[in-house]
């Protein structure tokens, strides 16, 4: 491992981030958490999708890292700090965290090389150099391949199916879930199924998407939240393909589970899944020419909607929503007319 950054040239970044305070003098201050837990704490909220949270974790980590002259811890949380800016659109800010990891990575510690690999492709990704980001993720899932980092793999062609479109999609989603049945791991393997099937409605697909789905479905337990997921989405993926009745059967069953989960102690994330059983089932009423009842539970996924911040967290969605049910209300009273 090079030699890595001298603590004074972390801090040029850290300040320069707003957290000069995290690296001041430790004189009169509680004792700083050791590099290792700051970086699995980074990872957990990375993981979670915080990635502001992860950022000030990561680089925390890093100065520790360097406090301690510890070449690759520095490496591996000075580049999930440039990965994790990257994932919330600040490239420019992860352009310094980025040229530190990639200086101090001499390709011996694997773990540490990966991460600088997928900061990489992350910082081509969010600077809109998708064709080299592809070949990017190409090289890290290759290289997480032969590592036999199944879960590195993984992320790799997760991250590039985002970036990709149309059949190369759907083959980075298959990379996916190749290297999730490698790692024996039921719930990876169900997570892949799920976004091979998705990757091939959108392709037009619409019978591979639903096996896939079918597929997702039986890797999850009955009556678990998971598995009301899969309802939803096999559901979905059976409205696409003209099969109203069966898909309005699964919704009639899943909306009570849905409302249990939410009864039992209110998260956000089971209203949204509530709304979405709900709006699900709206569009198969419609679809059968069931304008009142679409309605009638357009309103209900709207009011679950709600409860899960859908106006502040995803405002286009419920601009969407409103759109649809004032277009059913304008065929409904045009028909009346005639």
């Amino acid at each position: 491992m090079k030699c890595i950054p001298s603590l004074v040239g972390v801090i040029a970044i850290v300040v320069g981030f707003g957290l000069g305070a995290c690296v001041s003098s430790p004189l009169g201050r509680e004792k700083v958490s050791p590099p290792e837990d700051l970086l699995e704490s980074g990872d957990r909220s990375f993981e979670g999708g915080r990635f502001a949270e992860a950022s000030e974790l990561y680089k925390m980590a890093a100065v520790a890292a360097s406090n301690k002259n510890d070449g690759a811890l520095f490496v591996e949380a000075a580049a999930q700090v440039s990965s994790s800016l990257s994932l919330l659109g600040r490239s420019e800010d992860g352009q310094a965290w980025l040229n530190q990891a990639q200086e101090a990575d001499d390709g011996s510690e694997q773990r540490a090389h990966a991460r600088v690999l997928l900061a990489g492709a992350l910082h081509l990704r969010s600077t809109t150099q998708m064709a080299p980001a592809l070949h990017a993720f190409d090289e890290l899932y290759g290289y997480c391949l032969a590592m036999r980092w199944w879960e590195g793999a993984m992320q790799a062609a997760t991250l590039a199916s985002v970036v990709a479109e149309g059949p190369v999609r759907v083959d980075w989603c298959q990379r996916t879930l190749d290297a999730a049945r490698s790692a024996a791991q039921p719930k990876w393997v169900a997570a892949a199924y799920e976004s091979l099937g998705f990757a091939q409605e959108a392709a037009g697909d619409l019978d591979s998407a639903v096996d896939s789905i079918r597929e997702s479905r039986k890797a999850t337990a009955p009556g678990s939240r998971l598995r009301l997921r899969s309802d939803w989405a096999l559901a979905h993926m059976l409205r696409l393909t003209g099969k109203l009745a069966k898909a309005g059967s699964m919704l009639e069953a899943a909306i009570p589970v849905a409302r249990r989960f939410h009864s039992k102690g209110y998260g956000p994330r089971d209203a949204e899944w509530l709304g979405r059983c709900f709006e699900e089932y709206a569009e198969v009423q419609a679809a059968m020419g069931r304008r009142r009842a679409a309605l009638a539970a357009m309103k209900s996924a709207r009011k679950a909607y709600m409860l899960a911040e859908i106006q502040s967290l995803a405002p286009q969605k419920l601009r969407a929503l409103d759109a649809r049910v004032a277009n059913w209300k304008y065929e409904m009273n045009r028909v009346n007319k005639q």
